[in-house]
């Protein structure tokens, strides 16, 4: 209405609060009025009754002088009327900025121009004197509630130093949820299923994670609390119908272990293994899956439905997956071909060998590739374990030029002798021959062939269980590891952790808003005296600014010990670089930093903190967002408990 003056109102402060000396107070509030509706903040004009014009607008911040203030907020409308409010505060003197008030200090005869004072140990319990102040106990003694605890011991376990209450029970590992459910229906063309745990414990702790079925497996298999930890369902492996058994973590250094059962439902296995969508396992399926052998997600061609187990590359397992349901049909009528998802398809960078390679699931995640050979003789042992009924036997001899001879045998008594043959070549010039002769026992023999180096022999029977043993020559190896542990840190705030962040930020939003990611890996698998023949570490770029269009990112060395969980701005450890710089655009894409000579510090028995990535030039306003491993939406790098 015509006439009358804008309402004004404060939003903050509030009337009656105290300040110390020195801090910034916002003074945030507006006006509403009838002609105009919103005020403009030019037009919102802050006064103090001891330090006069503070300034004009809606919310900006200024440092009171210390004694009582009323503070004026005055609105004026286009029309020239004006309305003011008025709140009081008070700001404490505090001299020496120790947080606590002067008048409290000299009460307790401390001096107000000291601020040493406040942060001595005089009974020697590991409290400041600050600190004792806030918890209410005596900066004198020790065991302030006499309770035969110090006070900085009951701190730690988590009592009250300033009663006398009972210690705690013994620190253990929890598990957060207790207990978990999956639903798989292996007709949709969706991931395997998979879900997250927390594992806690008062302390830091060291724990392990082992399962007791084998198609259960894990993003990890060691961590320290409090960390996340996936669990991932093999249901390819399963029959249709309600399966059960437990993921078991444990530690060492905790008392007793934690026990998470896992139920999963499975529904239309064999649309899993249906690639033709005709309803039926049949031996198209099979060649389908032998026609892609040795691919894998470096390679265009590669097709992730022929990847049965989900790994990376169509291999062995692969084959005899799909074999395992040989003549399985689907309950109900023909499921509809699966089609690859039109996002695009994850790549990473790999090394082709015909050695054992260990390798997790390569994904839109940060990853660590080493290549390297050893002269001792590691062994290590992958074992998988799915049940069936065939018994096929796989006999390998290395060489440039694979053949293949697959001979699925059946006996029924209407059915005459087929032989369909088919030739594949993926890098060499595969032949698979097939001949079928009906019999309610099918037997399958696969036989790749390869030329000189060895012969390891696989027999699977009920429980095949491919062994990989290194012979002790100097042999590349490739291992692909994620992080243990990842984090960025945020100078805007700067007490706070960013261990659960889904994306991790570096560079510099703003002058006081920069990004550093952590990362960290489990380098166990790299024998100790080993060669690093070439390693590199790679990021997928998810979010940028727009400009500016390459950034300098660069990759250092953390030189000190960091959790997941805990680090912040202000506890960051320092670095130490080596001008790895790579710049990077503001496209979605995989990112990769050269990190052989830092790997190899590490395999010598360099303390191995991590690396850092950090904007080479942190006064330069840009920022990119790398993808989390862990991020639920996205696929998971797989650890095989």
């Amino acid at each position: 209405m015509a006439g009358q003056p804008p309402l004004p109102y404060i939003g903050f402060p509030q009337a009656g609060d105290s300040f110390l000396e020195g801090r910034r107070i916002d003074l945030r509030g507006g006006a509403y009025d009838n002609q105009d509706r919103r005020v403009a903040g030019a037009n919102l004009t802050w006064w103090s009754s001891r330090d006069g014009a503070l300034g004009s607008g809606a919310d900006f911040a200024v440092i009171l002088s210390v004694g009582a203030h009323t503070l004026v907020l005055q609105a004026q409308n286009s029309v020239g009327l004006t309305e003011p409010i008025a709140i009081s505060v008070t700001v404490q003197g505090d001299y020496d900025l120790d947080t606590l008030p002067d008048a409290e200090e000299s009460g307790m005869g401390l001096s107000p121009l000291n601020a040493q004072e406040l942060f001595s140990d005089a009974d020697g319990d590991g409290l400041s004197r600050l600190v004792e102040i806030r918890r209410h106990t005596d900066p004198g003694d020790p065991d302030s509630d006499g309770d035969g605890r110090s006070d900085g011991d009951e701190l730690l376990a988590g009592t009250d130093p300033a009663t006398n209450d009972p210690p705690l029970p013994p620190d253990q590992l929890a598990v957060y949820p207790p207990s978990l459910s999956f639903t798989a229906d292996l007709a949709l063309d969706t991931p395997l299923p998979q879900q997250a745990l927390q594992v806690v414990s008062r302390r830091p702790a060291t724990f392990t994670v082992a399962a007791d079925v084998d198609w259960l497996a894990s993003t990890v298999v060691t961590g320290v609390t409090v960390s996340g930890v996936t669990i991932l369902v093999q249901a390819y492996e399963l029959e249709d119908g309600v399966h059960s058994g437990h993921v078991t973590f444990t530690s060492a250094s905790l008392a007793g272990s934690v026990v998470a059962p896992v139920v999963v439902t499975v529904t239309h296995s064999a649309a899993f293994f249906d690639l033709d969508g005709d309803c039926r396992v049949s031996i198209v399926d099979v060649q389908r899956v032998a026609a892609s052998f040795g691919l894998d997600l470096s390679q265009p061609e590669f097709d992730y439905h022929r990847d049965l187990d989900r790994d990376g590359d169509v291999d062995v397992l692969d084959i005899t997956a799909g074999a395992q349901r040989w003549l399985q049909e689907c309950p109900s009528g023909p499921t509809p071909t699966p089609t690859p998802s039109p996002t695009a398809t994850p790549s990473f960078t790999s090394t082709p060998t015909r050695t054992p390679t260990a390798t997790s699931t390569p994904t839109r995640t940060p990853t660590l590739t080493a290549t390297f050979s050893a002269t001792n003789t590691p062994t290590s042992t992958l074992t998988h374990t799915p049940t069936f009924t065939p018994t096929p036997t796989f006999t390998f001899t290395p060489t440039r030029t694979p053949t293949f001879t697959f001979t699925p045998t059946a006996t029924l008594t209407h059915t005459p002798t087929r032989t369909p043959t088919f030739t594949h070549t993926p890098t060499a010039t595969p032949t698979a021959t097939f001949t079928r002769t009906p019999t309610r026992t099918p037997t399958y023999t696969f036989t790749p062939t390869y030329t000189p180096t060895r012969t390891p022999t696989f027999t699977p029977t009920r429980t095949p269980t491919p062994t990989r043993t290194p012979t002790p020559t100097a042999t590349p190896v490739t291992v692909i590891l994620t992080p243990v542990a990842d984090t960025y840190v945020f100078s805007a705030a700067p007490t706070s952790n960013y261990g659960a962040a889904t994306i991790h930020y570096v560079g510099s939003q703003s002058a006081s808003a920069t990004g550093r990611a952590l990362y960290r890996f489990n380098l166990g698998g790299i024998p100790s005296g080993a060669t690093v023949q070439s390693a590199s570490f790679m990021a997928y770029l998810v979010s940028s600014s727009a400009s500016p269009a390459l950034l300098d990112i660069e990759l250092k060395r953390s030189d000190g010990a960091w959790q997941e969980m805990t680090v912040t701005w202000n506890t960051q450890p320092g670095y130490t670089g080596a001008n790895n710089v790579l710049g990077v655009g503001i496209a979605p894409a995989y990112y990769t930093w050269n990190v052989t000579s830092l790997v190899q510090t590490w395999v010598d028995g360099a303390v191995n903190n991590g690396l850092a990535l950090m904007s080479k030039n942190e006064i330069t306003i840009g920022w990119r967002g790398f993808a989390k491993p862990k991020a639920p939406h996205r696929p998971i790098h797989r650890a095989w408990l």
